[in-house]
């Protein structure tokens, strides 16, 4: 199977990647749709097949600003987001990303040093709503540009915008044709010029300009609107690309969208395939040596994998897949979630340049209708997904139907670790104090220790099977006894368990259990409390709480390990903890106040209120042996280590276990999968803040994820 089997390519012709129209004094005009890819990589193939004089581009005048506007493009590839804040509660916002054509455009200007102007109205936002005749209309896979060219591409959707001015209201008529005539007329001065000019445009607002320009619209009502000249605070923001894309602003795949403006900046345009690159990534994970050992990406997968997405896009009519309803539902549906978040993650990556620097993020700026200056009137920003897209129904997809913003968050929740600005404000920054342990590892312990003690029971037990003589004992062996049937003995089997061949078996949720994964000089212990109700007040620093006729503060320590890396996310608000060896006093799910109330109905000497650390009469030991003379000192007959090949229990740990009455029962670690072992290893603490926050399950499940 060829590496670029697995979704279809197509052939790109040597079109033009542009619209001459020798009528208007041989200007080149590229409309596009906004926020669409295919349309940034026409405006970078353009700019290096022909050396134009001048680019005009039908942005907002004030982003001809020569330093806050041109300083955002320098950010590139960082995406940055501009908001304005209409009133105290509606905001605007306009994304400044290389996946527009253009911002590509206005980028590329600046680059190669070619005079440019931004020509569209910068008073917009200050019209009344819905004045502006800007219908959502059916644009085929914008792939078939490359086959058809703009001019045969658009066609459809022009005469649907034709259909579409017919059965406008008047007022839609006048502000239209009234906003389109400003751009014709200072578009005009610059053609008349005689320079080589390339215009990038919105595609409606082009066939409007295009009317003008060829005399038609006369008999719409001309008016001259002008707004109370107004400043309005506004912010440049760095944004998260994975979360941008999520909200349907890229409308590919973050990688995509670096990946072209890498080829950008080389100049080497020409050779950017977006269905290469997703060929590639795709064979380079489902291919990978890791996943062929589990079974994944064999030759029969890849064929129904094909298949199955080849029938999606025939369904809709597609030539390349939507990242989501296509592409990422025929991967989870061919190769099952765990290969598809692996791919996922690859495809929202985002790879961006070390910074010297600190960048300032936000930027307060002030902008009127021309220009944009510094030292704005700080303001709350919200997250982009509470703001107003600056072009409103001008929309960032040529059907809002192929962006599903619920399903792009599933996704980037299960392979990004990110805070969004709502979830930051109602969090107070992370301070060095008490973390808090994570549900989810507590009930996958409870699990894996089950699962450990089950074949502990099963181990020291021995079953033996006999012929009876009239008693049942423990079960028929029905193996043993249709053999015996077929021997032709009239008799039956049964089996005799004999338990507790070790002397004493008394296993439970307090049995307690050491990991030791693999060998580890290190002392490095931490200890896990759990708390009464005055003790868990005073953690979370509910100091307003009454808690005077409580009882008096008290814990109990039940887990310990030994960390042997750690990684700060989430802003300080999240840590992991990658462990060497951990232990468990008490194996079940409960935590807090219920884990205190079960472990202090046991009798006291079994209950832990030092730490391995602190406790002298565990001073002989060190590290790993700690950790076991602590599991030994609080247990009632019993404890399980499960180790790693070649481990040996020290000669003083069996004497500290004798002198305590306790059998240390030792099973290898080969009893659990290498996926179990791996996620056992792994503890997860949060911040107070994030703890007593209101989305703290929907933010923990991204880490987890």
């Amino acid at each position: 199977m060829s590496q670029n089997s697995l979704i279809s390519s197509i052939t790109k012709k040597n079109m033009l990647p542009f619209i001459r129209y020798s009528d208007f004094n041989e200007i080149h005009v590229i409309p596009y749709i906004r926020g669409r890819l295919v349309f940034s990589e026409l405006v970078a193939r353009a700019l290096e097949k022909i050396d134009f004089e001048f680019i005009a581009i039908d942005l907002p005048q004030f982003m001809n600003d020569e330093k806050y506007h041109k300083n955002a493009l320098k950010m590139f590839p960082r995406i940055t987001s501009l908001y304005l804040q209409k009133d105290q509660k509606t905001y605007l916002s306009f994304t400044i990303s290389p996946n527009d054509a253009a911002i590509l455009a206005s980028f590329l200007a600046m680059k190669k040093n070619i005079s440019s102007s931004c020509l569209d109205n910068s008073n917009i936002h200050s019209f009344p709503t819905g004045v502006l005749l800007e219908p959502s209309l059916n644009c085929r896979d914008d792939y078939f540009v490359f086959s058809e060219g703009l001019e045969k591409y658009f066609k459809s959707p022009w005469d649907q915008l034709k259909t579409y001015w017919l059965g406008a209201r008047d007022i839609q008529k006048v502000f239209t044709i009234y906003r389109a005539s400003e751009v014709a007329e200072r578009l005009g001065l610059y053609i008349s010029s005689g320079l080589k000019t390339l215009l990038v445009c919105e595609y409606h607002l082009w066939w409007f300009i295009k009317g003008i320009l060829e005399g038609k619209f006369k008999d719409v009502e001309k008016i001259s609107y002008a707004p109370e000249e107004g400043i309005l605070n506004a912010a440049y923001v760095i944004g998260n690309p994975g979360f941008i894309w999520a909200q349907g602003l890229l409308d590919d795949f973050p990688i995509l969208t670096h990946d072209l403006f890498c080829k950008v900046l080389q100049d080497k345009v020409g050779s950017f395939d977006k269905i290469d690159i997703l060929n590639n990534i795709l064979m380079d994970t489902v291919c990978h040596k890791n996943n062929l050992d589990n079974g994944n990406g064999s030759i029969g997968e890849l064929i129904i994998f094909k298949r199955y997405l080849k029938n999606l896009m025939t369904t809709y009519r597609r030539i390349t897949p939507l990242p989501v309803k296509h592409l990422i539902k025929s991967l989870e549906a061919c190769f099952g979630k765990e290969l598809t978040k692996k791919l996922v993650k690859r495809l929202l990556s985002y790879p961006l340049p070390r910074l010297e620097t600190k960048l300032p993020n936000p930027i307060f700026l002030s902008i009127s209708s021309k220009t944009i200056s510094g030292g704005g009137k700080p303001f709350d920003i919200p997250d982009i997904s509470r703001s107003i897209p600056y072009h409103n129904k001008a929309s960032c997809s040529s059907n809002s139907n192929e962006i599903n913003k619920i399903n792009r968050l599933y996704w980037l929740d299960k392979v990004q670790n990110y805070l969004t600005r709502e979830e930051i404000k109602k969090m107070p920054a992370a301070r060095v104090t008490k973390s808090w342990a994570v549900r989810e590892d507590y009930e996958f312990h409870e699990q894996l220790c089950a699962f450990v003690r089950s074949i502990a029971r099963d181990n020291l037990t021995k079953i033996r099977v006999c012929k009876s003589w009239g008693n049942l004992e423990d079960r028929i062996d029905w193996k043993s006894t249709l053999n015996a049937y077929s021997r032709g003995e009239d008799c039956f089997y049964v089996k005799k368990i004999r338990r507790n061949r070790m002397g004493r078996l008394t296993l439970n949720e307090f049995t307690p259990m050491v990991f030791i994964f693999f060998p580890c000089d290190n002392n490095n212990i931490r200890a896990v409390h759990d708390s009464n109700i005055t003790q868990r007040i005073i953690d979370l620093g509910e100091i307003t709480f009454p808690i005077r006729n409580c009882h008096p503060p008290d814990l109990v320590f039940s887990p310990a390990y030994i960390i042997s890396k750690s990684k700060i996310f989430l802003n300080g608000h999240f840590r992991k903890d990658k462990v060497s060896a951990i232990a468990f006093l008490h194996t079940k799910s409960v935590m807090g106040v219920d884990r205190y109330d079960a472990i202090t109905k046991r009798p006291e000497k079994f209950q832990c209120r030092e730490e391995p650390k602190g406790d002298p009469e565990l001073s002989s030991f060190y590290g790993v042996e700690k950790l076991i003379g602590w599991a030994v000192k609080y247990s009632e007959g019993d404890v399980i280590v499960i180790h790693y090949e070649g481990y040996r229990l020290p000669n003083n740990l069996k004497v500290f276990s004798n002198e305590n009455n306790v059998k240390i029962l030792m099973f290898p670690l080969s009893i659990i999968s290498p996926e179990l072992i791996k996620r056992i290893q792994k503890l997860h603490f949060m911040s107070a803040a994030l703890k007593k926050h209101v989305d703290q399950e929907k933010i923990i499940g991204r880490v987890l994820n």
